[in-house]
């Protein structure tokens, strides 16, 4: 009688279990949708000595969740500049490996609550430079650099 009751109770506990993980917590999980869409940027391309880009002046979307494209016609997207996302409710943004300089103040007013990088990194980072320092070391390392 003890083993049928052992055998019972570990019965509906596993089908407890597996009733839960089935149906989940009763929450829906989340669907980020991500506005990449260039036409949502105001930008302006940049020629520096070593390479060119296109740095965003400006979202004039409204989405919560925003992905910077790795491209904007054809050229990298290099930098972001200053009260880019001022106040832009942004929740979720996403920015490209090949952005080289984000602006004092890009994100000012902006309750992000999640920044990430994708795409293929292809340095190292020791500690975070303002953007003349970069501009000072890339010239210096040029070719170190760009071969």
């Amino acid at each position: 009688m003890q083993s049928t009751r052992k055998i019972l109770s570990a019965f509906f506990l596993a089908m407890g279990v597996f009733i839960l993980s089935a149906c989940g917590n009763g929450e829906e999980e989340e669907e980020i949708t991500w506005d990449a869409d260039p036409a949502n940027f105001e930008t302006e391309e940049e020629t520096r000595e070593h390479y060119d880009g296109i740095s965003i002046l400006a979202y004039t979307g409204e989405a919560a969740n925003v992905e910077i494209p790795e491209k904007i016609d054809g050229l990298p997207v290099t930098s972001i500049r200053e009260e880019a996302f001022r106040d832009e409710g942004l929740i979720r943004i996403r920015v490209p490996n090949s952005l080289r300089a984000i602006a004092p103040f890009a994100f000012e007013g902006a309750a992000i609550e999640e920044f990430a990088f994708y795409g293929d990194f292809q340095g190292k980072e020791e500690k975070p430079i303002i953007h003349t320092e970069f501009y000072d070391l890339m010239d210096e390392h040029a070719e170190a650099c760009f071969g």
